[in-house]
């Protein structure tokens, strides 16, 4: 995964939901248009500077020492999140999800990661069998 802190993920995908607002377009179309664009400028080996779509024109600023695949990396894991929260609205009983009840999913799972601890309650040692 690109070397993307948990601050960055989330206000790229605020930016995601206020540009969405703005086009009149939806997260997923912004994240589609700029999938392919980056798709395409990883093949052509360009760095993405602005998105299109639908007739709007989005732009989003990727870190400069962000290489095309971190860009690629981070575009797939954010339309992975948009996959599972849109599913578990609909799941939850929310036939049509909005984009800012998407958007405030995807927010409550990113969280930065305060600590690490070491949990090795379940390792089981299995004896065994020898035979001669």
């Amino acid at each position: 995964m690109a070397n993307v802190t948990t601050h960055f993920k989330r206000l790229f995908v605020r930016n995601l939901l206020w540009t969405a607002q703005a086009d009149a377009t939806t997260i997923l179309a912004l994240l589609q248009t700029l999938a392919d664009a980056r798709i395409e400028g990883a093949q052509k080996g360009k760095v993405l500077v602005g998105t299109a779509g639908n007739g709007h024109q989005s732009t989003f600023q990727i870190p400069s020492d962000f290489t095309p695949s971190d860009a690629i990396d981070l575009v797939s894991e954010i339309l992975d999140r948009y996959d599972e929260a849109r599913t578990k609205l609909i799941a939850d009983g929310t036939a049509s999800p909005t984009d800012t009840q998407i958007h405030d999913e995807i927010m409550a799972k990113l969280r930065p990661v305060r600590s690490i601890a070491r949990d090795y309650f379940n390792l089981r040692t299995e004896p065994e069998e020898i035979t001669t």
